[in-house]
């Protein structure tokens, strides 16, 4: 049969028909029954929609339910946003057409192109022309895919690639759920409750049968939400859970090694990005899971490889009581209180709303300490919508302890693992600079031992270490391998240069509560004020920087390099490490991005630089010959 239709019609099968269809609804030109709410200049919104007030939009556009549009975005006409979008700041939007859940990062730039459903489209992303991304796709950060590109559903574009072929029949698959910080993502984006409980029946599966794994979270329902999702999947393995609710991290691991569960589980809101959460998993002793064992749960969850419990072997869920407390008992056990107690300090502590604000204050209290705390509550709302950022909140401290007079100031991350310090002069002593002030202070007070820091640190520690009898084990750079470094025998205090601390003798994992309270004892035993520490303590000259390289390129670039200096003193224990007069350079390749890391120590910052211009142009020059 035919029909003679008298309407519109457009016959949608490629893009610009598509795109015409869609200009043509928001123009008026066809009659069509648009449910979202008409405002101006034919912008239609959904219902809960967030729009910053610094935010543009140009009409004609729709806005489907739920979609957030953050400072400084731009949404230009004839775009068209689905339910539950997320446009992160600093974007520009025109003519595109984004469907449901899907989440575009920051500083994008996308024009003409269709995007599907489940997206993942990180920062710095530029979408060219005519471009159409298909369902469930993760485009890395700084990914260029140019004007006309196809990409099937379920590909990934890997950071800083510039796509210029459309992407059919490659896999395109993630290398791995772990990275660096464990497991992380976008809530409801890169971990979903599906995928958390995936990620929970391989974690079960790893493990004997009725073994126990320790859970924590912070105080976000997406947080909870997440790990009630894992703690299913671990029950339906067949292993118990010891929930900790909302806790800090170092409870969660000391409670693991401390009762002889085979493994934890802890989950948190970044403290960079309220949206993204991390998932860290812990041996038997409360550690980072090592590369193996990563690789063990990688290799099941991929796999589907699920242990499926009896009806009568399904976990159970318990709640341990006076866990916080038997961590703080032990805490206190480890600590000279009465040196602190004599010493009286005046501390000003920022808990940034995470859960050591139900730890710390009896602690200091016990160590008689005059104290006050700053934003010291678990409240979801100030972590995921106005919690200031790291920076923000240093600057606040140093106002505050000058203010006040106080010894120092103290901040920790949200899982209370690392630990930033505010001196009695206002000044920051972060990262490597306070990785250098407790090597001062371990060996000033200590009598001998062995001290754990990675390849990436400055050689002054080892000046500071060596001078008093101390030796100096180098390692990888990365938590699990200074944890694991850390548990051998005489090591007395480990480092990472980014906060993490640990103390061995308490537990092999980072403890920013540990550290802190061994930060006063140390102070108090010395006398000194924490400035005065600091102000002798020797200059270190480091740059970083991070190149762009090819993942097929990184083998040869590394090859390329030992040859070129074979007559130098070269050391392998990660990456590249060179020794030059004066200082050393580091190469290092990033095991889950398309990037070469380079750390340059020199004796000033110009030679520094010097250094690095001339490895910056030999990379570039290895690269260009392999082409």
């Amino acid at each position: 049969y035919g029909f003679i239709s008298e309407g519109y019609w457009c016959d949608i099968g490629n893009h610009d028909q598509y795109m015409k269809a869609h200009r043509a609804i928001l123009d008026g030109d066809v009659k069509v029954n648009i449910k979202e709410h008409r405002l101006r200049e034919n912008i239609w919104m959904g219902d809960g929609v967030e729009i910053d007030e610094t935010a543009e939009l140009t009409g004609p556009l729709l806005l489907g339910n739920h979609v957030k549009v953050e400072r400084g975005s731009k949404v230009r006409e004839y775009s068209v946003l689905g339910n539950n979008v997320v446009v992160k700041q600093d974007n520009f939007i025109h003519r595109t057409v984004v469907m449901d859940n899907t989440y575009i990062g920051p500083s994008c730039h996308i024009r003409g192109s269709v995007i599907g459903r489940n997206c993942d489209v990180k920062s710095g992303v530029r979408i060219g022309e005519s471009s159409i991304i298909g369902d469930d796709c993760l485009i890395g950060n700084s990914a260029v895919i140019n004007p006309g590109i196809v990409i099937f559903p379920f590909k990934t574009v890997d950071s800083w690639a510039t796509v210029n072929s459309s992407i059919i029949w490659e896999s395109g698959g993630r290398r791995s759920p772990f990275g660096k910080r464990g497991v992380s993502g976008l809530v409801n984006v890169d971990i979903t409750p599906e995928k958390a409980t995936r990620l929970g029946l391989a974690h079960g599966s790893f493990l004997p049968v009725n073994s126990q794994v320790v859970t924590s979270r912070d105080g976000t329902r997406a947080a909870r939400t997440i790990k009630r999702a894992y703690m299913s999947g671990l029950n339906a393995a067949g292993v118990h859970v010891r929930d900790l609710e909302v806790s800090a991290t170092p409870v969660n691991r000391f409670t693991i090694d401390s009762y002889s569960n085979q493994g934890g589980a802890d989950f948190r809101t970044s403290d960079i990005d309220p949206q993204w959460l991390d998932i860290y998993l812990f041996d038997e002793e409360g550690r980072d899971l090592d590369s193996n064992s990563r690789r063990a749960i990688e290799h099941i969850y991929s796999r589907n490889d699920f242990r499926r419990a009896f009806f009568n072997e399904f976990g159970e869920i318990y709640y341990p009581s006076r866990a916080r407390e038997a961590y703080t008992v032990s805490v206190a056990e480890k600590i000279d209180i009465e040196a602190i107690r004599k010493r009286k300090f005046k501390i000003v502590f920022d808990y940034r709303y995470g859960a050591a604000s139900l730890l710390m204050p009896g602690l200091l209290g016990n160590f008689s300490c005059e104290v006050l705390s700053l934003n010291a509550y678990t409240d979801e709302k100030r972590l995921i919508t106005s919690k200031p950022s790291i920076e923000e909140s240093l600057k606040k401290l140093s106002e505050v302890v000058l203010s006040l007079g106080a010894d120092l100031g103290l901040i920790f991350d949200n899982s209370a693992q690392r630990l930033a310090v505010i001196d009695d002069e206002g000044n920051r002593i972060t990262g490597t600079g306070l990785l250098i002030v407790m090597t001062e202070l371990v060996t000033r007070c200590l009598e001998s031992g062995r001290i754990v820091i990675p390849v990436n640190q400055p050689s002054c520690i080892e000046k500071i270490a060596m001078s008093r009898g101390f030796d100096i084990e180098r390692c990888k750079v990365g938590a699990s391998s200074v944890m694991a470094a850390a548990c051998s025998k005489d090591i007395v205090f480990a480092g990472d240069g980014s906060g993490g601390i640990i103390f061995p003798n308490f537990m092999p994992a980072y403890d920013a509560i540990m550290a802190s309270s061994k930060l006063l004892e140390l102070l108090a035993k010395t006398g000194e004020k924490i400035s005065k520490i600091r102000e002798r303590l020797p200059e270190y000259h480091i740059i970083t920087k991070e190149i762009v390289v090819p993942w097929e390129s990184k083998g040869t670039i590394m090859r390329k390099i030992l040859e070129s200096n074979s007559e130098k003193e070269i050391n392998t224990i990660d990456g590249v490490k060179i020794f030059n007069e004066g200082g050393w350079v580091l190469f290092l390749p990033d095991e889950e991005e398309p990037v070469l890391h380079i750390f340059v120590e020199a004796r000033t910052d110009h030679e520094c630089s010097e250094m690095m211009d001339e490895y910056n142009r030999k990379v570039k020059a290895i690269q260009e010959a392999r082409k």
